[in-house]
């Protein structure tokens, strides 16, 4: 049985129904939960997300971090409580990646953030330019997360390396 979904999706305005497939899919008893970059989200926009989805997640880069620090804020002011920070890993994204730990322990706008989730690399298309972490790397970043008690997640790409450096 479908009880949750999530949609990636760039723009809230990209589809002028996406309220209505939200609200459609609540009603038939699925959750909508959903990934933005917030760009175009209004406060308006806001209120009719949170009445529908289970979770939002944000995703943060690093050519504009307030951006996604300031949907955050917008989502957990308005009581939202599932929300999270979607951060791509590879060896390049790395500094950002603890610039933003650094952040997530001393930003009010990150005060109500549910949890940080690491994005493997994946090596198609744009990742051909960058290089997956290698298991020492990856046991740093989640020690890091722990000793600084940084509630964190991985996507399925990461199950196993996370795996492995816990077994370790």
């Amino acid at each position: 049985i479908l009880t949750q979904i999530a949609f990636g999706i760039t723009g809230v305005q990209t589809n002028p129904e996406f309220i209505d497939i939200l609200k459609y899919t609540k009603e038939n008893g699925v959750i909508p939960n959903l990934t933005l970059a917030g760009a175009d989200l209004t406060d308006d926009l806001a209120k009719e997300i949170v009445k529908y989805v289970g979770a939002v997640a944000v995703s943060c880069y690093e050519v504009n971090k307030n951006l996604c620090y300031d949907t955050v804020k917008k989502f957990t002011d308005l009581g939202l409580t599932q929300v999270n920070i979607h951060l791509m890993v590879s060896n390049e994204t790395l500094p950002f990646v603890y610039e933003v730990l650094q952040d997530i322990q001393s930003d009010k706008r990150l005060s109500k953030l549910k949890a940080v989730v690491f994005l493997g690399l994946k090596p198609k298309g744009r990742g051909i330019k960058q290089s997956v972490c290698d298991l020492d790397t990856y046991k740093s970043l989640i020690t890091y997360c722990i000793h600084n008690k940084i509630k964190f997640g991985f996507d399925s790409c990461s199950a196993r390396k996370f795996e492995t450096v816990v077994r370790s």
